[in-house]
């Protein structure tokens, strides 16, 4: 079951690796695009509400400022305010000429301005001119509160704007409802000698700042109320009263702007649901979410798709490898694609042809090796056998009285001794400088004494272990190369250290030296020495130690040679202390 569901797991991986490096990365853009598009749509419009908030503001107060222009016309006109002074009741026919004279002066002003519903001038003693159908008042009470009398007076001539109601206090009131824009009339001398009255309809006020009608269709409320927070002019429903903003300021359902002029004291507020608002920015989000939701389910389809073909062949390379585990060396691939799949399938039948060669030749050498280890048996010295033949011939020299032979051949027996003991690869350092000293005293008495050897190696260090034949072969390489053309003494000496980890072991002659493209050359086989093949070039040398201390300690520790003609060479060996202090 583990072999089925293997390349299926494999086939997962990969499918997730699609969706890792093409699903996340593509929705992560697209909703931080959409997030970015969102947010400038919103800020955009929220900036173009605010725009036309203000608009609006700047419209009325344009609007405002030509009724005021309008209501100071009557100073103009000194006949106006001389007018105002009279009190009717004392000459008749005076008073007819008067009211007349005013109330032409009323319709005078509403034919400059169309919007107006009527003009109401109050004389000095509170007897009205009225332009239109009515010429006294139904309720005079409810005429001074609907203007705001009081703020009127207190304004000091100034404009005041009323909210808009219906003209309840007159005869024949209008059908719509109407604000009132009112000042006091002064004369020359600033003295208070009327008041004028212009009722405006609302709705003139509504088309005069030019309402955006996409603005209306999405729902928004345009109100303008004045500094009683009475509502002058409302969009949608001709409200009156006083509007209450407060319920609109923190709801979320609403979206709300404010500005208020400093000249007419008017309020604007644009009040608009927020869901009809931003309705572009939650059909965008539901359009964007839709199709990433339909290139997510397209991209994991072909993701799916394409890791199948893909593993489709690495499942049947598994299955003919499942054989081959089986023991069925013969069974070949049939893949015969031409990417990494199909390289890796011919690759493994190169492998399969390759293995049953060399079954077959395994099988071969093995006879052969068998052949040539009974050979080596029989050529095979026995080191114990030679031994007793060098101990015969030294106790013969002896009885001939002949010393130096004698001795000559005790230490050729020490050192075949130590050099054909095979029960141990690694020698006390102690022991390897007995057997480089045993080697000098034969080269001595071969070359009457020309060599010196020296140790500098402290005795905390001769009870470590290192491999076998280390100093022996290096002493011999100094005497056959360094000292050959020479007829003058020479010296060899061995020094050991220990720096933290690591032994450094120096061995230095003064010889002739090498060569400096010979020396390069020697220090390149050291570092790479050739594999032995088991032929005759398997000697014990300088390429032989340094392959020995690679193999044993590792490919970081070999031997490396320096030297300069003429100025002796110094061989270099580092071992790693914990190995040695692990043999000791």
């Amino acid at each position: 079951m583990k072999k089925k569901n293997a390349p299926k797991k494999f086939q997962h991986k990969l499918l997730i690796s699609y969706l890792l490096l093409i699903v996340v990365p593509f929705v992560l853009s697209g909703f931080l695009l959409s997030d970015f598009t969102a947010r400038n749509i919103r800020r955009n419009t929220m900036e173009y509400i605010g725009l036309f908030n203000e608009q609006v503001s700047s419209n009325i107060d344009s609007y405002i400022r030509s009724l005021d222009r309008l209501s100071k016309t009557v100073f103009l006109d000194t006949s106006v305010t001389e007018a105002l002074r009279t009190h009717y009741s004392d000459e008749p026919v005076g008073n007819y000429q008067v009211s007349r004279y005013l109330t032409d002066f009323t319709f005078q002003l509403n034919v400059q301005q169309p919007d107006l519903q009527n003009v109401i001038l109050i004389n000095q003693h509170g007897e009205p001119f009225i332009s239109g159908s009515s010429s006294k008042f139904f309720d005079e009470e409810r005429f001074y509160q609907a203007i705001l009398f009081d703020e009127v007076k207190a304004a000091t001539g100034r404009i005041v704007i009323s909210g808009a109601g219906m003209e309840d206090y007159l005869f024949t009131p209008a059908a719509s409802p109407v604000f009132s824009v009112s000042r006091v009339i002064k004369d020359e001398a600033s003295q208070q000698v009327g008041l004028i009255v212009m009722n405006v309809r609302s709705e003139a006020l509504e088309r005069s700042i030019n309402i955006n009608q996409a603005l209306l269709d999405r729902g928004a409320r345009i109100v303008v109320t004045n500094s009683q927070n009475q509502i002058v002019m409302e969009s949608t429903q001709r409200a009156v009263g006083s509007f209450d903003w407060g319920e609109y300021l923190d709801n979320p359902k609403y979206t709300f702007f404010s500005s208020t002029s400093d000249y007419s004291g008017l309020s604007v507020y644009t009040i608009i649901p927020t869901e009809s608002l931003f309705s572009e920015i939650y059909n965008f989000r539901s359009i964007n979410s839709a199709i990433t939701l339909a290139l997510m389910a397209s991209i994991i389809i072909v993701a799916a798709v394409l890791s199948a073909k893909l593993v489709k062949p690495v499942k049947r390379l598994e299955r003919t490898m499942s054989k081959v585990q089986e023991g069925k060396l013969c069974v070949h691939s049939h893949i015969k694609s031409r990417d990494e799949i199909g390289s890796l399938a011919n690759s493994y039948n190169l492998m399969i042809d390759r293995i049953n060669d060399l079954v077959q030749n395994v099988y071969y050498a093995e006879l052969k090796n068998k052949e040539a280890h009974l050979q080596t048996l029989q050529q095979q010295i026995d080191p114990h056998f030679l031994h007793n033949t060098l101990e015969s011939i030294r106790m013969k020299a002896i009885g001939n009285n002949d010393r130096e032979t004698a001795k000559m051949i005790q230490k050729l027996g020490t050192l075949f001794r130590f050099a054909l003991d095979s029960t141990e690869s690694t020698a006390l350092l102690s022991r390897e400088m007995s057997h480089a000293k045993a080697y000098i005293d034969i080269m001595n008495m071969r070359y009457d004494g020309r060599f010196t050897l020296k140790f500098d190696v402290p005795e905390d260090l001769w009870n470590c272990r290192v491999i076998k034949l280390l100093f022996q072969p290096i002493v011999e390489n100094s005497i056959s190369h360094g000292f050959t053309n020479s007829l003058q003494a020479g010296q060899i000496c061995i020094s050991a250290r220990q720096i933290g980890d690591i032994i450094s072991i120096k061995i230095s002659d003064d010889g002739a030296g090498i060569p400096n493209e010979s020396l390069q050359a020697l220090n390149t086989q050291l570092k790479n020495p050739p594999v032995w093949d088991g032929g005759q070039t398997a000697h014990i040398g300088l390429v032989n130690i340094s392959q020995r201390l690679m193999l044993r300690y590792g490919y970081a520790y070999h031997l490396s040679v320096d030297s300069q003609e003429t100025q002796g060479t110094t061989a270099c060996i580092c071992l790693p202390y914990w190995q040695v202090a692990e043999e000791n």
